[in-house]
């Protein structure tokens, strides 16, 4: 069972406020939340990230998206293991099928918005073995959360999911 570690879930109920504190399993958390109300990005981040296809050796992460009309395929190169920084530049390397020019947008639930800082960029060829097309793109994101990066191309449209973090060897306090 996933926890969220340290929770504080507020409810309000007509009159009055229930204020949860300490350990609650992540359904939990979620089931007691208003209907229309989003899950808070920290206790949503454990469900958030697009799994990562096993590899043999130590081969970069790599991803298959959830598309309709077209295959997505992302191909990372962080600085570290996953999760990303806070504003730290990552390159992603995307495969995707279907035709016309290659779109993409990184989004978080509230709605903040993320263009890449260089990209994409076409690539003529690659060892990458993949469907589709390929293109390079750099991402920096500027908040911790669970970010949707949204390809689309004529008549496709696809997703990932990052987790991004603030670098926990940074001193906050």
């Amino acid at each position: 069972m996933v926890t969220s570690r340290y929770s504080v879930l507020v409810r309000f109920v007509p009159l009055f406020v229930i204020v949860f504190v300490g350990t609650w399993p992540l359904s939990v958390v979620a089931a007691l939340l208003p209907h229309g109300v989003p899950i808070p990005t920290s206790i949503a981040s454990a469900n958030c990230q697009t799994a990562i296809v096993p590899q043999d050796g130590d081969s970069f992460p790599e991803m298959q998206g959830q598309a309709t009309g077209a295959e997505l395929w992302a191909l990372l190169f962080p600085l570290h293991a996953l999760p990303i920084y806070v504003d730290e530049e990552i390159k992603i390397v995307w495969r995707m099928t279907d035709k016309g020019p290659f779109k993409l947008v990184a989004l978080l639930p509230d709605g903040t918005r993320v263009e890449p800082i260089w990209g994409p960029e076409e690539h003529g060829g690659s060892s990458w073995q993949r469907p589709g097309d390929e293109w390079g793109t750099g991402f920096r994101f500027p908040r911790a959360g669970c970010w949707r990066l949204i390809a689309s191309r004529d008549n496709s449209v696809g997703e990932i999911r990052l987790l991004v973090i603030i670098n926990p060897d940074n001193d906050i306090f």
